[in-house]
């Protein structure tokens, strides 16, 4: 496994090795061996969520106050470009946003620290992205950031094969301005 640092503070890509022959392949996407090296901060990962997406949707951006979760993100199939938002104020990166292309076929992972905004768009059909978190679900601690905020202004231009014709969720189209979130955070 290889571990690459991203433009944000505590969150890295995770090269996992992918082991195939004429049957298939195989890949160990996480061991107890990660707590050393992706979240220094003590958390343990407390529940799995799998997303089938369809080509053209955006899921996100979204984040949990409170119990804020740390996300350990793999596309097991398909193509997605991951977007996160430092959202923690007391972080040096603070507002800035980063993204990462994840492969199903090279089962690339991404850590997201507690504190960001999270979201991702689907590049092929049936795309399938599975994550751990470290806290469980609180839907009345749920936030959108709205995907197109001018305040942080993530560039979508830049990714993977562009974004276009975007398939949000009615929850995902209302999301929050950053002005509106940060009252929040």
């Amino acid at each position: 496994m290889k571990i690459q640092e991203t433009g944000l503070r505590d969150c890295v890509i995770i090269h996992p090795d992918v082991f195939g022959d004429d049957r298939g392949s195989f890949t160990e996407v996480f061991d107890e061996q990660y707590a050393d090296i992706v979240y220094p901060f003590g958390l343990e990962f407390v529940q799995d969520n799998i997303s089938i997406s369809k080509k053209g949707v955006f899921r996100g951006l979204h984040i949990q106050l409170g119990e804020k979760q740390g996300k350990l993100v793999t596309c097991m199939h398909g193509i997605v470009t991951d977007f996160v938002v430092d959202l923690r104020p007391w972080s040096s990166t603070y507002k800035m946003w980063d993204y990462e292309t994840l492969f199903g076929n090279k089962k690339d992972q991404i850590y997201i620290p507690p504190g960001f905004a999270h979201g991702f768009y689907a590049h092929k059909e049936n795309s399938i992205v599975h994550y751990k978190t470290s806290e469980l679900y609180n839907k009345s601690q749920e936030r959108t950031l709205f995907w197109k905020d001018k305040d942080i202004g993530v560039g979508y231009e830049y990714s993977y094969n562009s974004i276009s014709n975007v398939i949000l969720s009615p929850k995902d189209e209302k999301g929050l301005s950053f002005k509106e979130l940060e009252k929040e955070l």
